[in-house]
C-alpha cells in the first residue's frame, strides 16, 4: 500500500512538473529570452498570447506586474497596479477621469 501511495505521489510530481514546464509553448523562444533578460528575477510567470501582443504576468520585488511583448520579442510596455496614495501629488487632482479611478481605489500606470 505504501509503495502505491508513494509511486502515485511521484508520478503526480512529475506529471505537475512538466506541465508546468511547457506552460510557455506558445511562446516563441525570442519572447521567453527578451522577458528573462528585462526581468531576470521575475517569479511565478505566466504567459498570455493574443492577436498583437503576448503578455507575461509576473511576480516581481512583491508586486504583480505585466509585461506586452510583440512577436519580434520587442517589449511594449509594462503595467503594475499601485493604490492611489502612492501617486504623485499632481496626478491625484485636476484630471477628472483620474479623479473618478482613484475614487474606486485603481490606477493604472503605464511604464514605457
Amino acid at each position: 500500500m505504501k509503495k502505491v501511495i508513494f509511486t502515485t505521489a511521484i508520478m503526480l510530481t512529475i506529471g505537475l512538473a512538466s506541465a508546468s514546464a511547457n506552460a510557455n509553448d506558445n511562446v516563441n523562444d525570442q519572447v521567453t529570452k527578451s522577458f528573462h533578460k528585462d526581468f531576470a528575477t521575475a517569479k511565478e510567470v505566466k504567459w498570455q498570447k493574443e492577436t498583437n501582443y503576448i503578455k507575461a504576468t509576473f511576480t516581481m520585488y512583491g508586486q504583480v506586474m505585466f509585461a506586452y511583448y510583440n512577436e519580434s520579442g520587442e517589449l511594449i510596455g509594462v503595467v503594475r497596479n499601485i493604490l492611489s496614495d502612492k501617486l504623485p501629488i499632481k496626478m491625484t487632482g485636476g484630471f477628472p477621469t483620474c479623479s473618478k479611478w482613484l475614487q474606486k481605489g485603481k490606477a493604472h500606470i503605464m511604464l514605457l
